[in-house]
């Protein structure tokens, strides 16, 4: 088993063994807010899903860590290690890969991305973030022609 430590900026992959009474210690602690938390008792639609999305000839590779199928449509969650954002401009960042991942969902499955929820949640803190705003595709497409301007300059 792999495990990541570390926040978004730093992150380090290390081998846990499975041998080690902190390590099976640390997963049962997660197990249980896992077990506690509302996606427990969620059927996924999808785990551990990778659809690539082109976008102006760059090729993004999304891994989707779980879909659930909801009364409205989908939600994509992703799990996080790390520190979990606090201030507005973090969110707004993540949010970022949130609607990525959106946009490549609604394209592979034919969805309208209206009905595709999104939210980011740090099992270890419990703790859920759904951004209140998600970039449409129009903006990230938007956002990805400003990126390639400028390297263009």
């Amino acid at each position: 088993r792999f495990g990541i430590l570390g926040n978004s900026d730093e992150l380090d992959v290390v081998e846990l063994n499975p041998e080690d009474e902190a390590t099976d210690k640390a997963m049962e602690e997660l197990k249980a807010i896992f077990e506690g938390s509302r996606f427990a008792s969620m059927k996924p639609f999808a785990i551990e899903g990778e659809i690539q999305v082109t976008i102006k000839g760059n090729t993004f590779i999304c891994k989707l860590d779980a879909v659930f199928e909801t009364e409205t449509g989908y939600e994509i969650v992703d799990w996080k290690t790390g520190k979990p954002p606090v201030t507005p401009k973090e969110i707004a960042d993540r949010a970022l890969q949130l609607a990525l991942y959106r946009m490549a969902f609604a394209r592979l499955h034919k969805v309208d991305p209206e009905k595709i929820g999104v939210c980011l949640y740090y099992v270890a803190d419990n703790l859920e973030i759904k951004p209140e705003a998600v970039p449409s595709e129009a903006d990230l497409i938007a956002l990805w022609e400003s990126v390639l301007e400028k390297v263009e300059d």
